[in-house]
């Protein structure tokens, strides 16, 4: 499943156009990013679920 649109909440530009691939749950791919952005998405210790 691709999600379209997606936000990035990890700095102050809040870009909008992200595209994230998710397979299984599982985000595998992350296109319009930037180089924080991507890691965060992907990254290992990211949150997978809420918090509250």
């Amino acid at each position: 499943m691709i999600v379209k649109d997606a936000v990035c909440p990890f700095c102050g530009c809040l870009c909008d156009d992200i595209e994230v691939e998710v397979e299984e749950g599982r985000v595998v791919a992350v296109t319009n990013a930037c180089e924080l952005g991507t890691k965060k998405f992907t990254g290992e210790k990211r949150l997978k679920n809420p918090i509250l």
